[in-house]
């Protein structure tokens, strides 16, 4: 991993402590805003300039995007929200995404698309737009990136988070699917074909991990879209309705092995039930919340990058990249079947 990844990943320490989820209150980009069922964008940036220092010298050529961030306010009408404290349940379920796009100079790069779609979700008492450097910098690599904010999990909820909501969130990630292929798919209304359906991941941190998992391991929560997953920190929770199966997703399971939350044998157990290809890399005195921590983070971006492009670009040299990005003395190491 070269220098400039790290001088990158300083600036990033301040987004998050050592060892729980909890992070400060979004900026005004990120929160949920009152929204109706029509949903709206407005773009929060007109472009952010290609990140010059993550994975700034990779090890085989990939082409660099500027990146234009827009936050859309949509409502899935057909499922309600649960109470929470002070709140009361009601219909419907907010879920503000941030979309980071691949561009130069605040036009998307339709010549150069379609791209593939990776989803992140946050974790419990986090925020969407906490991971804005990392979501921007795998933009910039050739994916449409989108984060959505869940209505009880996230740090701002008004009643306070409702930790069991994650089983309503597998369906959330599905809904945002589904309207990104509305608006960016082969027959976009904003964006014509920028979004490839065919190619789509998931991942997340702790109950975000829990929520991907939902995804592609659940009977209750399947979403045959999803092609890809990445686990971080995650949890084998159980879903109402639902029972763990075995399907050949790739998927890469990372995990640190000081986490109190959620302890390392949750991602032992999960990559040990996995169907090839799989991959676990082990995060050596890592905690729960690995993205304060500049070298953790580095593999984190790193290998997501140089997995997605195994799997969504099918790169044979890609896939050995995740082998050796994987592997850092004294910090990382890696079991992988595929």
């Amino acid at each position: 991993m070269n220098s400039a990844v790290v001088v990158w990943l300083l600036t990033c320490a301040a987004c998050g402590g050592g060892g729980s989820e909890q992070v400060s209150v979004p900026s005004t980009t990120g929160a949920p805003e009152t929204t109706s069922t029509t949903a709206l964008s407005t773009t929060s940036t007109a472009d952010r300039p290609v990140p010059t220092t993550a994975l700034a010298q990779p090890a085989f050529p990939r082409t660099r995007f500027g990146v234009k961030v827009v936050t859309w306010n949509w409502v899935d009408a057909t499922r309600p929200t649960s109470a929470d404290g002070r709140s009361p349940a009601h219909a419907g379920r907010e879920l503000p995404t941030r979309v980071f796009i691949p561009a130069v100079v605040g036009v998307p790069r339709m010549n150069a698309g379609p791209f593939p779609l990776f989803v992140w979700a946050h974790g419990l008492d986090a925020t969407a737009d906490y991971f804005d450097k990392i979501l921007e910098t795998i933009a910039s690599y050739g994916y449409v990136v989108a984060a959505p904010t869940f209505p009880l999990t996230w740090a701002g909820a008004a009643g306070g988070t409702v930790f069991d909501d994650y089983v309503n969130q597998p369906a959330d990630v599905s809904f945002v699917i589904g309207r990104l292929l509305d608006d960016y798919g082969p027959a976009g209304k904003v964006e014509l074909g920028l979004v490839d359906p065919t190619r789509i991941a998931v991942g997340g941190h702790s109950l975000g991990a829990v929520t991907t998992m939902g995804l592609v391991s659940n009977k209750c929560c399947i979403d045959r879209r999803v092609k890809a997953a990445i686990e971080v920190d995650g949890s084998r929770l159980p879903f109402p309705r639902g029972a763990p199966v075995a399907r050949a997703t790739p998927t890469l399971f990372i995990h640190g092995d000081a986490d109190r939350e959620f302890p390392v044998s949750e991602s032992f157990a999960m990559y040990a039930a996995a169907v090839p290809p799989k991959y676990l890399i082990v995060l050596h005195g890592v905690p729960h919340t690995p993205f304060g921590i500049p070298a953790a983070t580095a593999v984190i971006v790193g290998t997501t990058v140089d997995f997605l492009d195994a799997y969504l670009k099918d790169s044979s040299v890609a896939r050995q990249q995740v082998v050796t990005d994987s592997q850092v003395p004294g910090l990382a190491t890696l079991s992988f079947t595929r």
